[in-house]
């Protein structure tokens, strides 16, 4: 081959490397044309977005109103038993102070000690039903006249006093389920008793020793 051949070869090979990616470039502008969205296409697609957000807001809506429905109802029943709880307690139960442990177990035994038997016939809690639904009673009913009663001899605030009664009756609606659970159930009821009464007990001598050493 001469030098004229080699030249002429060089000479296409070039023009096919720059003209290729411009035939390519091309058909890729064609293609981008074909698959173009039009100005209709996206307002119809807004439309639609915007419907499906504003069903979406309005079910939230309806749902958290219902939500809040329902939450106020039991917030003001809440409400309702804080503020007699705050009418009880007067100027004097802010003055009072807290209890420490003893004076608490030895003012929660007088408490239930008038509760059982001269407030027997002015209200009386019941165990098989729970502290919610009479709640409202305890406060209106038992709470004035246990409150006056107390306070002669000792200065309680009225939520102290209503916290012992819950206590106790908290224990006792268990004990009050466990029984309507059947015999089987009561019986290790009272093996768990026994366990704990154990291992207080030896937690208790282990401390008693542990004080003698030192």
């Amino acid at each position: 081959m001469t030098k004229s051949h080699k030249a002429k070869k060089a000479k296409k090979a070039k023009r096919f490397s720059i003209a290729s990616p411009i035939k390519a470039i091309k058909k890729k502008g064609k293609k981008n044309q074909k698959n173009k969205i039009t100005k209709k296409q996206i307002s119809q697609l807004g439309r639609f977005y915007y419907d499906l957000m504003t069903k979406k807001k309005n079910k939230k809506a309806s749902s958290s109103s219902s939500s809040s429905s329902s939450s106020s109802s039991s917030s003001s029943s809440e409400q309702v038993s804080q503020s007699l709880i705050s009418s009880s307690s007067s100027d004097e139960d802010k003055r009072i102070k807290p209890l420490d442990d003893e004076s608490y177990k030895r003012i929660k035994k007088e408490v239930f000690l008038v509760v059982d038997s001269e407030m027997n016939t002015v209200y009386q809690i019941n165990d098989r039903l729970t502290w919610a639904a009479q709640k409202h009673d305890v406060i209106t009913k038992l709470l004035p006249p246990l409150k006056r009663k107390i306070n002669k001899k000792y200065k309680v605030t009225g939520a102290e006093i209503i916290k012992m009664l819950q206590r106790r009756h908290r224990s006792r609606h268990r004990v009050n389920n466990i029984g309507n659970q059947g015999p089987r159930a009561v019986i290790n009821d009272s093996r768990r008793k026994l366990k704990n009464t154990a291992i207080n007990d030896k937690k208790k001598r282990r401390r008693r020793a542990v004080d003698f050493m030192i």
